[in-house]
């Protein structure tokens, strides 16, 4: 279900048109950076949901969390590009790619150390 929520908040804010930032460097990228994130993590976990009861090598788990997550962002950027007043940017889907990269480094730790 947060699958579903986090693609949507996505989706509404890439809809947004003419959306004004505060001046401060980088603020778009650190907000693409934490939505991605944030959806890199719903994808875990709606892959641990998904694959439940079917052991998948925790490569495949990585390599499908990628590889969704990558191509929704890049999904994300050419939707921007038709909303008036926003523009595709790559730099924004590698910016996507290192929030999706590293909430799998974060569950990658706490899984070695663990924690949950």
């Amino acid at each position: 279900m947060q699958l579903f929520i986090a693609t949507g908040i996505c989706i509404y804010f890439s809809a947004q048109e003419n959306i004004h930032l505060p001046d401060l460097n980088s603020i778009d990228k650190i907000l693409h950076f934490g939505a991605y994130f944030i959806y890199g993590l719903s994808l875990q976990v709606f892959f641990v949901a998904l694959f439940h009861k079917k052991k998948i090598s925790n490569k495949k788990y990585i390599l499908l969390t990628i590889i969704v997550g990558f191509l929704f962002a890049i999904s994300d950027e050419i939707h921007q590009y038709f909303v008036p007043g926003r523009t595709a940017d790559v730099l924004d889907v590698l910016v996507d790619w290192a929030g999706i990269s590293l909430s799998l480094f974060f569950i990658g730790i706490i899984k070695k150390f663990k924690i949950i």
